[in-house]
C-alpha cells in the first residue's frame, strides 16, 4: 500500500538537513511565528547560533539523539576562542560558534545525570504511579518526532522532543528554572510554541526545565535543578492568539515595502 503524503512529509522531516534546509520551508514553524512577533524585519534572516544555543543543541542531542551528538563540532586545541586556530576552525567549516572542550564536558556532565536512572528527580516524582524516567524512557516513546499540519489555514510543522501515548514533552535548559513560569509569561515563542505542538501532536504539552549549573547537596552528591511545568489551557489560549497576530503580521510582509517601513509608535508613559 502505497505511504500517504503526510507519513512520507514526515518521514522527510526526520532528517534535521531537510527540516531545517529547502524543504522544510514549505511549513511555518514556531521559530517563524517567533522571528514574526519579536522583530518582523528580520523575518527570513538566518539566525546566528549563539553559545547558549549550541549549547542547547549538544543536550538535546546527547539526550535524544546521542548517535547525532558524537559528529558534534568540539574544538580541543585551545581552552580559548581568541586562539587564530580556533577562529581558522570556525570559519573553514563555516560555523558561527563551536563548544570548546571544557563547555562540552560541562554539557555532557548534565545529560549524564539527567538520564541516569538513579536521578532522583525523575525517578522519585511520578505522575499515575509511573516515574518520569520511564515516562521519558517507556516503551513506544518517540524522540525527535516530526509532525506537521494546517493551522489558520497556513501549513506548519513541529519537531517534538518526546511524544508518549498521553502527552508532549519538550526539553529547555535554563539558568534559572524558577523564573521559566514568568518567561512563559511574557516571552514569545514559548506559549506559542505549546499552542503550535498541542494542535499539530492533539495531546497536553509538558515543559521540563533543567538547570544550567552543577550544584552539590550537602552530602557532596551532584545534582541540577530540575522544574516540570503541565500546560495549561489559558497558556495555550494566549499562545493561539500570538499565532494570529504573528500570521497577520506575516500577511502585511507581503505588501510592498512594508518590512522596510515599520516603525514603532508605542505610547510613551
Amino acid at each position: 500500500m502505497p505511504k500517504s503524503n503526510k507519513t512520507n512529509e514526515v518521514e522527510q522531516l526526520r532528517d534535521d538537513k531537510k527540516y531545517y534546509g529547502e524543504y522544510g520551508k514549505k511549513w511555518l514553524s514556531n521559530s517563524d511565528i517567533t522571528q514574526l512577533l519579536n522583530d518582523e524585519q528580520q523575518y527570513g534572516v538566518p539566525v546566528t547560533e549563539t553559545e547558549a544555543m549550541i549549547r542547547g543543541r549538544y543536550f538535546h542531542q546527547l539526550v535524544l539523539e546521542p548517535k547525532k551528538a558524537k559528529e558534534f563540532f568540539i574544538w580541543e586545541e585551545t581552552e580559548t576562542r581568541r586562539a587564530k586556530a580556533y577562529q581558522e576552525y570556525v570559519k573553514d567549516n563555516n560555523l558561527s560558534v563551536v563548544l570548546l572542550k571544557k563547555e562540552a564536558d560541562e554539557v555532557k556532565a548534565k545529560a549524564d545525570w539527567f538520564m541516569s536512572p538513579d536521578n532522583p528527580k525523575l525517578k522519585n516524582n511520578k505522575v499515575e504511579d509511573v516515574s518520569w524516567h520511564d515516562i521519558i524512557n517507556g516503551f513506544g516513546v518517540k524522540k525527535e518526532e516530526p509532525a506537521t499540519g494546517k493551522i489558520f489555514d497556513h501549513e506548519f510543522k513541529g519537531k517534538a522532543d518526546i511524544v508518549t501515548h498521553n502527552m508532549i514533552i519538550d526539553l529547555k535548559s535554563t539558568a534559572d528554572i524558577r523564573r521559566f513560569p514568568n518567561r512563559v509569561r511574557w516571552e514569545n515563542g514559548l506559549d506559542t510554541q505549546a499552542f503550535i505542538y498541542h494542535t499539530l501532536f492533539k495531546k497536553p504539552f509538558v515543559f521540563i526545565t533543567i538547570g544550567d549549573k552543577q550544584k552539590q547537596y550537602s552530602d557532596g552528591e551532584i545534582y541540577y535543578d530540575l522544574g516540570i511545568h503541565f500546560v495549561p489551557d489559558e497558556v495555550i489560549l494566549r499562545g493561539k492568539k500570538k499565532v494570529l497576530m504573528a500570521l497577520q503580521t506575516l500577511e502585511n510582509l507581503k505588501k510592498p515595502d512594508y518590512k522596510k517601513s515599520v516603525i514603532y509608535t508605542e505610547n510613551l508613559t
